[in-house]
C-alpha cells in the first residue's frame, strides 16, 4: 500500500494527458513497462488505468471490473486517481471505469472516441455511472 500524498500525481496526470487522442480497442494490451505514450497505438478503459497507475509504482487487475473488485467505494471528496465507474443499471454489471485526474476524467470512451477527458458533471450524469471508487492500494494520507 502506498499514502495517497506520496504517489507522483504529476507524473500520473502527464501521462494521462498525453493519451487524450489514442484510439480506443477493446481488449488491447499495452507493455506495461513501456513508459513513453507515444508508443501506444490504442487502448481500452481499464488498460488505461492499469497502464497509468503501473507507471507510479501501484500494480492493478486488468478488467474494469476487478478493478472496480480491488477498490473501495470513496468517502467524502474524490481524489486523484479516484475510479468512476459504469454499469448496466438493470444489472448492475461493472463495464467501464474512468479515472479522476483533479479537474476532469480521464477515459478511453469507446471506439468512436477515443480517450478523451470528460467533464465529471458529464461523466456523472450517464445513466450508467454507479459510483466513485478507491483502490485499496491507495490509503489516505
Amino acid at each position: 500500500m502506498i499514502k495517497h500524498s506520496e504517489v507522483h500525481w504529476a507524473t500520473f496526470i502527464n501521462l494521462g494527458k498525453q493519451l487524450v487522442g489514442k484510439p480506443y480497442r477493446f481488449g488491447e494490451e499495452v507493455n506495461l513497462k513501456e513508459t513513453d505514450p507515444a508508443n501506444i497505438k490504442a487502448i481500452d478503459c481499464s488498460e488505461l488505468v492499469e497502464w497509468l497507475f503501473a507507471q507510479v509504482g501501484i500494480i492493478v487487475p486488468d478488467g474494469s471490473y476487478n478493478q472496480f473488485k480491488v477498490s473501495n467505494p470513496v468517502q467524502g471528496d474524490i481524489k486523484i486517481g479516484d475510479l468512476g465507474f459504469k454499469w448496466v443499471p438493470e444489472t448492475k454489471s461493472i463495464h467501464h471505469v474512468g479515472v479522476w485526474i483533479g479537474d476532469t476524467v480521464l477515459e478511453a470512451k469507446g471506439k468512436d472516441f477515443g480517450v478523451v477527458l470528460t467533464p465529471r458533471a458529464d461523466y456523472e450524469k450517464s445513466t450508467h455511472f454507479a459510483m466513485w471508487r478507491r483502490l485499496t492500494a491507495v490509503v489516505d494520507a
